[in-house]
């Protein structure tokens, strides 16, 4: 496995990629690497979505973020996730997964007795700010744009 991420392409691991390029990905291990390469990334990118119930109460549902705060097992837990959330946000063409996005949603945010209504997907984005050692933190700004207003159906919930 490690060869096929990190060896330079060629026969050997051009066959093996397609092989374990799943099972990485699921692992969190077929990182792209940017922070380090030549475009590295600029911006934070994460999803939020605000939840409407039928009886006219809201709540929000946020998608993965890391924190300082994440343990080792947490941050390779959510890793998938997050990869998952930043592929759908970082190409426009990624739109036509929204609706779906929204139905996991939907059926990861029913309560008993309480159906959703609609949802409203958001794109964050934070510009990643760059601490040199001994300076300041800064507190960059979040620009939220609407990505989708959702009207939830009787078969979402299924």
């Amino acid at each position: 496995m490690f060869l096929t991420a990190v060896h330079p392409i060629g026969a050997f691991s051009e066959r093996l990629e397609p092989t374990f390029k799943r099972m990485l990905g699921y692992l969190g291990l077929n990182n792209p690497y940017r922070f380090f390469a030549p475009d590295p990334l600029t911006y934070n990118l994460f999803l939020d979505a605000t939840v409407r119930y039928m009886d006219g109460t809201s709540t929000t549902w946020t998608g993965p973020h890391f924190t300082k705060e994440m343990n080792d097992w947490d941050h390779q837990r959510n890793m998938p996730f997050f990869y998952w959330q930043y592929r759908i946000l970082i190409d426009p063409i990624n739109s036509m997964f929204y609706p779906d996005v929204c139905k996991y949603i939907a059926n990861t945010c029913r309560q008993n007795n309480k159906q959703v209504s609609s949802i409203t997907l958001y794109k964050n984005s934070q510009p990643v700010s760059v601490v040199y050692p001994g300076a300041q933190p800064i507190s960059e700004p979040i620009k939220t744009e609407s990505l989708l207003q959702y009207e939830v159906k009787g078969e979402d919930g299924k």
